[in-house]
């Protein structure tokens, strides 16, 4: 069995070289490791040139894109919310050196504190709000209202 563990990286500058040392740093470990790859290219992490560095670098990895703003979506975006939320706002640090270790620090007592938790969305769930919305894009925009249900919740279980 895997198990996924927090990590990170303390990098002066970010960008398409920061990203790809992070992600050589997730895919070096077995089983994720991949034979042969070629550098990077281009100015972005997003689209096609994305898209291309990616397969040239990890056959085998597929990139998900999620809209910018759902970060909800994305795992690393709630875990990078959370370290700006404890650890980076509003503390002020006297230099990089103890920016680096507080964040390690954090990173450090996260994975101390490990414990999984349960998704209460389950794929019936996806299914019906699929078809939900399926049905209010059929109607005219005209007859359309606001549908808000705060009794379901789909949000995780801790």
């Amino acid at each position: 069995m895997r198990h996924g563990l927090p990590f990170g990286r303390i990098e002066l500058k970010t960008g398409i070289a920061a990203l790809v040392r992070l992600v050589d740093q997730a895919m070096s470990p077995e089983p994720y490791r991949c034979p042969g790859s070629s550098g990077p290219s281009g100015p972005s992490h997003r689209g096609d040139a994305a898209v291309r560095r990616r397969q040239e670098r990890y056959p085998t990895v597929v990139l998900v894109p999620t809209p910018t703003h759902a970060r909800w979506l994305n795992q690393v975006e709630i875990s990078d919310s959370v370290l700006e939320r404890k650890v980076l706002t509003p503390s002020v640090a006297e230099d990089l050196l103890e920016l680096a270790l507080r964040i390690l620090s954090f990173e450090a007592s996260s994975r101390e504190e490990l414990r999984p938790f349960r998704w209460r969305f389950t794929r019936e769930d996806l299914e019906r709000r699929v078809e939900e919305l399926a049905a209010i894009a059929a109607e005219p925009p005209s007859s359309r209202r606001p549908r808000h249900d705060p009794s379901r919740n789909s949000g995780t279980d801790h």
